[in-house]
């Protein structure tokens, strides 16, 4: 791409080549080669065409001369044994480096609706776990795993990295398993001592729903989003607010968010669990959904199916995230 993606590519190489089990010794060098140039361009928005250099993920796998589902693979692997991630110190280019929201916001003075917005982020994180603790099954994440597909015959899951074990949580707490309460109702009925701030984030996650968002703009920490999934009659789930700090500060408009939004009065939050996907793959992306979802004849989508199938597209061309505490 240019002189620092090379250098770059020079040194995740050699950092590969210092593990172990060195991987590029087995298999075909020109998928590697082209895995760690996609790698390097997941988390440095390389394949967003308002970032310079760019290019389409399809067109570099072309030049490479590789198939483009089996350089998404290796990349995937690289990034996930090198714990690559967007603003990385090792492998972030210059340009991706100033605009690290984590080391502005640990010199800069906090709003104080920033502060308060911890808070909230804080308690409902608190009240998710408690959620987990008590009312997470070992049937229920057999259910979950197998809607996922990543699950064995054996009943083994299989996580790509930690952060899986947390998409799998709230796939299981937030979702209506077997016609029951889902866990989120369980621990809401049972604990009628919650404060006022605790019940009115436990209302907001029993009222929470996942949709396809594109960020139409980013204001401090506020994100303005569009459901793409909605009628386009329906204002209520037209423009959405979103307070979110890792997000407004490392994404961008035009990128598709698949998420869980907590609403919160006139501030919305996401349970935790984010899907990214490039702006560019929005039209196939969509056609997609309508073709898995299409003979539904009510119209009506089944919120498990829907989890699991954006689950299963970010696993094939999602954009990389890492989940940090800001």
């Amino acid at each position: 791409m240019n002189a620092e993606y090379r250098d770059l590519s020079a040194r995740l190489i050699r950092k590969l080549s210092r593990k172990r089990n060195v991987p590029f010794l087995s298999g075909h060098l020109g998928i590697w080669a082209a895995g760690v140039i996609y790698a390097l361009g997941q988390i440095n928005f390389l394949f967003d065409p308002s970032v310079t250099p760019h290019i389409k993920a399809a067109d570099l796998c072309k030049r490479m001369g590789t198939n483009p589902s089996n350089t998404a693979q290796k990349a995937k692997y690289i990034r996930n044994i090198l714990k690559l991630r967007y603003f990385d110190p090792e492998f972030s280019t210059q340009a991706v480096r100033a605009r690290d929201p984590y080391v502005q916001l640990s010199w800069s003075p906090l709003p104080p609706y920033v502060q308060e917005y911890r808070q909230i982020r804080r308690l409902q994180k608190d009240l998710q776990q408690e959620v987990i603790n008590q009312h997470v099954t070992r049937p229920l994440i057999d259910a979950a795993g197998r809607a996922l597909g990543i699950m064995d015959d054996s009943g083994h899951l299989y996580l790509e990295c930690p952060d899986d074990a947390n998409i799998v949580m709230d796939f299981i707490i937030y979702e209506t398993w077997d016609n029951a309460s889902n866990a989120v109702q369980l621990y809401f009925n049972s604990h009628s001592n919650l404060s006022g701030a605790e019940r009115e984030i436990m209302d907001g996650m029993l009222h929470a729903r996942t949709s396809l968002y594109e960020i139409q703009y980013i204001d401090g920490i506020f994100l303005t989003l569009r459901d793409l999934l909605a009628e386009e009659s329906s204002v209520a789930r037209g423009d959405c607010p979103l307070a979110d700090i890792g997000l407004s500060q490392s994404a961008r408009p035009g990128t598709l968010l698949f998420i869980r939004v907590i609403p919160l009065g006139k501030v919305q939050i996401t349970s935790g669990i984010i899907f990214p996907f490039a702006g560019s793959y929005k039209l196939e992306l969509l056609a997609a959904f309508d073709v898995q979802f299409q003979a539904n004849a009510s119209g009506a989508v089944d919120p498990i199916e829907k989890y699991a199938f954006f689950f299963k597209q970010h696993r094939k061309r999602g954009i990389p995230i890492s989940y940090l505490d800001v």
